[in-house]
């Protein structure tokens, strides 16, 4: 089977504020998808034991479920001991904690028999899709047989809480003529608004490569209605192989350490690029070049050793932050009406600063 798995977090949000997690086992040749409850207490955590359980054991079931609760606790726990050691008090958390109040989460997953073969698990809204390609029909596995609500059957992360409603089994067969999808709760509801005719969703589902491609088709269809959400889509074709052929897959963890290093370098040039502001606007009145040395050593002492720190890393990334500046994070901003701005890494004013800041970095190495 040929595998493609993506993830994405709300409009407006970031990647460490997502609380989907999938996870693909090409061992055991099982894939799962889980979906954190927002309102809950470190869903996120829940969601990625959940995931893990299906796809290293096959199953996720009741008992599962208990002894994972403990597990759940330990990370919290853990987080709850560095927020102390830290000097924070997080009262509330504890209270919630104390009343027994957790994480809920929803879970699907499936495991592969043979080349094509496949028996599956689903609770709650995170759905398994089966498409024809025949005439275009999407079936949506779900544990429920109401309508896609804000109420989901989910796992509680306690162990004398159940959650809601049970977990359902499904088979299926995979071939030619037919398509595997995991989903997270937006493409579930949106697909069974297309499920008698989902070619043209299909035919875009599988036009994705890479990252940047499911970012863009998320914002479209929610421009087209799809609701805002954290989003996880795992795509599975037949090629006539019983292993799992991943050939992309997003790495949630990776995005969280990318997004981050990028905030990083971004307030970096923001600083430097400021110093270099006030330092031109100082400089380019006074003709006097002793004056002007003269204030560049007065106002900016510490220039020289801050630049030739992260020159070269402000420098190596820069190529990066543009080439990644696509129209897609702008167009965020702008239907969600945010200011473009440095945050949203533009272009021009990253191309901007780059060239001021090795203008003045040049220039202070002549002064010196």
């Amino acid at each position: 089977m040929k595998v493609r798995a993506f993830i994405t977090h709300k409009l407006s949000e970031h990647y460490a504020d997502c609380q989907d997690r999938f996870c693909i086992n090409t061992d055991n040749r099982t894939i799962a998808v889980s979906d954190g409850m927002s309102q809950s207490i470190f869903p996120e955590y829940w969601a990625e034991l959940l995931s893990e359980q299906f796809a290293l054991h096959g199953h996720c079931t009741e008992e599962d479920r208990k002894e994972l609760c403990s597990k759940w606790l330990d990370k919290v726990n853990s987080y709850l001991e560095e927020q102390v050691n830290i000097g924070k008090n997080p009262w509330r958390l504890k209270n919630n904690i104390a009343s027994r109040i957790g994480a809920g989460a929803t879970i699907c997953g499936v495991r592969f028999d043979n080349a094509t073969n496949w028996t599956g698990d689903v609770l709650g809204d995170s759905c398994i899709i089966e498409v024809n390609t025949k005439d275009w029909s999407a079936k949506i596995l779900s544990s429920e047989d109401k309508a896609f609500d804000s109420h989901p059957d989910y796992y509680d992360s306690f162990p004398e809480k159940h959650g809601v409603g049970t977990i359902k089994g499904f088979k299926g067969a995979i071939g030619p003529t037919s398509i595997l999808l995991l989903v997270s709760d937006p493409f579930s509801e949106y697909f069974y608004k297309y499920r008698d005719n989902c070619k043209e969703l299909i035919e875009q589902v599988l036009a994705l490569k890479k990252h940047e491609d499911f970012c863009s088709l998320v914002d479209n269809w929610r421009d087209g209605g799809m609701h805002n959400d954290d989003s996880t889509l795992c795509i599975i074709e037949f090629d006539n192989d019983i292993n799992l052929n991943v050939v992309y897959k997003d790495e949630i963890l990776k995005l969280i350490e990318t997004e981050k290093k990028s905030e990083i370098i971004e307030k970096e040039v923001e600083c430097c690029a400021n110093i270099v502001e006030v330092s031109t606007n100082e400089t380019v009145s006074n003709t006097n070049p002793s004056q002007e040395e003269s204030i560049i050593e007065e106002k900016l002492p510490d220039c020289r050793g801050k630049l030739d720190v992260f020159f070269d890393k402000v420098m190596d990334v820069f190529n990066g932050l543009i080439k990644s500046a696509t129209t897609q994070q702008l167009a965020r901003d702008r239907k969600s009406g945010n200011k473009v701005s440095m945050k949203s890494i533009s272009k021009s004013r990253v191309e901007n600063a780059r060239d001021r800041i090795e203008e003045y970095y040049k220039s202070v190495n002549r002064e010196a």
